[in-house]
């Protein structure tokens, strides 16, 4: 399918980092290493998303994708029910040229924290592309100032309906604790 072309350069930041989820979906793919998304940041609507942030980095996996993997991805990733869209705009610089990469990114702005079933696939593919953990945790922490909108609140709806989704990822410590205090 690729011949002497290069396949499709494809930006990673929730589940799609997990290598062994990645390598079932799209068995075509390869690891390309890590990179950082400037001036965004990692958020949960229920799920993973990057928002725009002038001051941080989003720290991400990048894959170099077939046809047919990018057909998977666009179901796996809810296009065609508008949950995520496709942006191919992203210039990065790989192997000494400027290239465009693919990124999904969610339809919604509603903030809520995931499941602890899929905070761990993503923690699995923190580790699998040796990214620092803090961004994730970060992440996190900030999803438990609970702000959901219609699409967040639906779909945490049919995640409770999944046992392996059900239970929230468990409260940061810190979190926490800075509720308690604001709470006496």
């Amino acid at each position: 399918e690729r011949g002497n072309e290069m396949g499709k350069l494809y930006i990673a930041y929730g589940s799609n980092l997990n290598k062994a989820a990645m390598r079932s979906r799209c068995p075509d793919a390869k690891s390309r290493g890590k990179f950082f998304l400037t001036r965004a940041r990692l958020v949960f609507r229920g799920v993973a998303d990057v928002e725009y942030h002038p001051t941080e980095k989003g720290p991400c996996g990048l894959w170099e994708i077939s046809r047919s993997d990018e057909r998977v991805l666009d179901s796996y990733e809810g296009v065609a029910s508008g949950m995520y869209w496709k942006y191919e705009g992203v210039v990065l610089k790989y192997e000494g040229e400027k290239r465009k990469a693919l990124i999904y990114l969610m339809n919604s702005d509603g903030i809520y924290p995931p499941s602890a079933g899929y905070a761990e696939t993503i923690r699995r593919g923190y580790k699998d592309f040796n990214l620092d953990e803090s961004f994730l945790d970060d992440a996190i922490e900030r999803s438990f100032d609970k702000c959901p909108d219609e699409q967040t609140e639906a779909r945490r709806a049919r995640q409770k309906a999944d046992p392996r989704h059900r239970r929230l990822v468990k409260m940061p410590s810190a979190v926490e604790a800075k509720r308690r205090e604001l709470l006496t």
